[in-house]
């Protein structure tokens, strides 16, 4: 909002009249939140109401008040302010009624200002004594001898008469014979500027202008004459004249702000360039503070866009890059000039010096990728390129072109060492959502330690980082049981490859992984006991596999799991032949009596062999249960099976078996 400010109280600097800038600043006051600071504002209207009141801009320096007043609550400023313009209506307005009216507000706002009440006692008392104090001036004025002293006394004559008796047009007539004794009268010069104004005389207030400048005592009185009289004459709708008078007010003084914008207009709109850069260069000559570096950049691109003169251009943007090393036109300019030329180093040096001595952030991060790039077209530069991006990340950690590009550089120039701390710095970059992306540069730092180093150990430790993050990553995964393998890690390849088996979707591919593993446990560690829990994996997969099965059994018998050993059994039963199966039972029977003395278990598998077809007559189930129901006392249980023995030996035409089973029975 300061910069809103500023910019209004400039225009009205170059236009008096712009009505624009001042609601732009009756907009900006503190009374309307526009975020403005009281005091800043108050100080920035003093100055201007001083420099106006210098130049003679009345009108504007009472305006320039009321926009104060219309914010300003405090008791003692408000009286400041309302005095001060009063002051400004009675002695520079001589509207002496309006005037003593601020006063008297004043007053009221304060009561006892001092500066107030000593004002209002003065214009009361002149106001009171005004004709015979007109009268002593002009006898003395009549019998002055120095043409300035009579001026002075016939403008003072000429004051009272248009403050007190404005009509009887006696005022305008002093105020001539006073510029008559002496044209340089300042105050009466204005008197009678504003005079013909209201009366809109025009063609008088310019002969008025006119004479001001040929009269002027220095250059920068003619410059503001003409300028004067131009912008008269632009109100007369005579723009021959005007630019004439504008002209003239640029030889007086080159830069004068509302000259200089003016012909600007005219000759940019005439395409007249090579007049135009006259105009800038005199301007440009004058060294008139800030206004230097903008005239030099016109001027320069004046000679560079519009005279094609790219030499006469670069001759002046050097000064202003001595001026404002970080200037955009000025980069501009040696961008396309550097290039065209095919001059990459001085390109470099510019952009480099423009880049130190930015204020913005973003616009050093954006020259300096533009210096990375340019050196990055010449490979002899690649040194430098990497340089210029170590120092952009440097300003912007992980900024991604500068990361992108260095990868890109290091892998050119071979420089692996550097590329690993960069892919590691980018890696801390990345969110920890962010999974993919992270075993993504995990996956790149390992390829650089697997391929151009040859540091087997970073190797394993990268690929368990990426592990940690996704456990069951298959690449990580298989590259870690290969590198195991080959090193004869067994045990570290046994949890590896348990992994793998974990996460693997495919039946037969679970069934291998799980193999491999039994046979890692089993034969190259010795550890028969911890192949068991992959048997089963294995068996439950396919049953049938009679590898598998026989190993189990032989484990578990060796092991003296009889109940394990029991359950390999069952799951056989569903893929074997009847013999086979009932043969199956009877083991698991005698396992259950025999081993694990499961007597009920025992005689429901002895039962199971009788149930199935053609095992009705099986001896080896029958003489099984008979021994279980003798021993546990089941007496018509026996009875029974002792009837179907004797049955079996009857068929078998037995006699004497039979008629020993007969006897047992009975």
């Amino acid at each position: 909002m300061t910069t809103d400010v500023t910019a209004a109280l400039a225009t009205l600097q170059l236009h008096p009249e712009d009505s624009g800038a001042l609601k732009a600043l009756a907009a900006l006051h503190p009374g309307n939140g526009a975020g403005i600071d009281a005091d800043v504002l108050s100080k920035a209207l003093s100055d201007a109401r001083r420099f106006h009141r210098e130049r003679g801009d009345f009108e504007l320096v009472a305006s320039l008040i009321d926009l104060e007043l219309a914010w300003t609550t405090e008791a003692s400023r408000r009286a400041d302010l309302l005095h001060e313009k009063g002051r400004v209506l009675s002695d520079e307005l001589l509207r002496d009624e309006a005037g003593q009216a601020c006063v008297k507000e004043a007053l009221g706002a304060s009561p006892g200002h001092a500066p107030a009440t000593e004002s209002l006692a003065q214009m009361s008392l002149v106001r009171a004594n005004w004709e015979p104090i007109s009268k002593r001036y002009l006898q003395q004025a009549e019998g002055a001898k120095d043409p300035a002293l009579a001026s002075s006394l016939y403008g003072s004559v000429a004051e009272f008469h248009l403050k007190y008796r404005p009509a009887d047009g006696e005022g305008e007539t002093f105020l001539r014979r006073s510029l008559e004794l002496d044209p340089h009268n300042r105050r009466s010069g204005n008197h009678f500027e504003r005079l013909l104004r209201e009366k809109g005389n025009n063609e008088e207030l310019l002969t008025l202008y006119t004479q001001r400048a040929d009269r002027a005592a220095n250059r920068d009185e003619r410059a503001l004459a003409e300028v004067a009289a131009a912008e008269l004459c632009e109100k007369m709708n005579r723009a021959v004249d005007a630019y004439t008078h504008f002209r003239k007010a640029l030889d007086a003084n080159p830069i004068e702000p509302r000259a200089l914008r003016a012909v600007r207009d005219v000759l940019t709109r005439q395409q007249e360039w090579g007049e135009l850069g006259k105009v800038l260069e005199g301007a440009a000559r004058s060294k008139r503070g800030e206004q230097d570096t903008g005239l030099l950049i016109d001027l320069a691109t004046l000679l560079w866009k519009r005279l094609n003169q790219p030499d006469m251009a670069e001759a002046v943007f050097r000064r202003v890059r001595k001026l404002d090393a970080s200037n955009h036109e000025m980069v501009e300019f040696y961008r396309q000039y550097y290039t065209e030329k095919n001059e990459l180093p001085q390109l470099l040096t510019i952009l480099a010096q423009a880049q130190k001595t930015e204020g913005d952030i973003e616009r050093r991060v954006e020259m300096g990728i533009e210096m990375a790039r340019a050196a990055e077209k010449r490979p002899q530069h690649a040194d430098k390129a990497i340089e210029i991006w170590k120092g952009l990340l440097r300003l912007k950690p992980h900024l991604p072109d500068a990361v992108t590009s260095l990868r890109a550089l290091y892998t050119r120039t071979e420089k692996w060492n550097a590329l690993l701390e960069l892919l590691k710095d980018d890696l801390d970059a990345v969110p920890a959502t962010e999974v993919d992306e992270k075993i993504s540069r995990y996956l790149e730092i390992v390829a650089i330690y697997r391929d151009r180093l040859n540091l087997d150990v970073m190797v394993v430790n990268t690929y368990l980082n990426i592990l940690a993050l996704k456990p069951d990553h298959p690449a990580a995964l298989s590259a870690l049981a290969s590198r195991y393998e080959a090193q004869g890690r067994y045990g570290d390849l046994v949890q590896v490859l348990t992994r793998q088996a974990d996460a693997a979707k495919d039946g037969a591919e679970k069934v291998a992984l799980h193999r491999r593993i039994a046979a890692l446990w089993a034969d190259k560690l010795g550890k028969h006991g911890n192949a068991i829990a992959s048997f089963e994996k294995i068996f439950e997969a396919d049953p049938t596999d009679a590898e598998t099965s026989a190993r189990l059994k032989d484990l578990y018998a060796k092991g003296r799991a009889w109940r394990p050993l029991i359950e390999v059994y069952r799951k056989e039963l569903p893929h074997l032949d009847a013999p086979t199966r009932r043969a199956r039972l009877i083991e698991m029977a005698k396992v259950a009596g025999d081993r694990l003395n499961d007597v009920r278990e025992s005689i429901a598998l002895y039962n199971q062999v009788l149930a199935q077809e053609g095992g009705e007559r099986d001896p080896e189930a029958l003489g099984g249960l008979a021994t279980l129901y003798d021993r546990e006392r089941r007496w018509p249980a026996l009875i029974e099976i002792l009837e179907r023995q004797r049955l079996n030996a009857h068929a078998d035409n037995d006699a004497a078996g039979e008629l020993a089973l007969l006897e047992r029975r009975g």
